[in-house]
């Protein structure tokens, strides 16, 4: 029983202590500041991607000729599946 009246007494003494002002925007903050620093690395490679992808013509027109290439090849596989049933 010692041990109960020791556990709610720390209990009361912690729940009288009053947070500071604004605790919770300060938290939120430091959470969404953490998130972006996460982020930044992953950004900065999308856009390093997108920037050597897509301004280069050269490298627009070999992106779609080998899509279109590859749906011509899925379509094909598909006709010569359903001719050997």
């Amino acid at each position: 029983m010692k041990s109960e009246e020791i556990i709610e007494n720390w209990k009361n003494q912690k729940s009288l202590i009053k947070p500071e002002n604004r605790f919770t925007e300060k938290v939120m903050n430091q959470v969404c500041r953490y998130k972006q620093k996460k982020l930044r690395p992953l950004l900065a490679i999308m856009r390093w991607f997108s920037k050597l992808t897509f301004e280069n013509p050269l490298v627009k027109f070999i992106f779609v000729a080998s899509s279109v290439l590859l749906g011509l090849v899925r379509i094909a596989f598909v006709i010569c599946m359903f001719l050997r049933t």
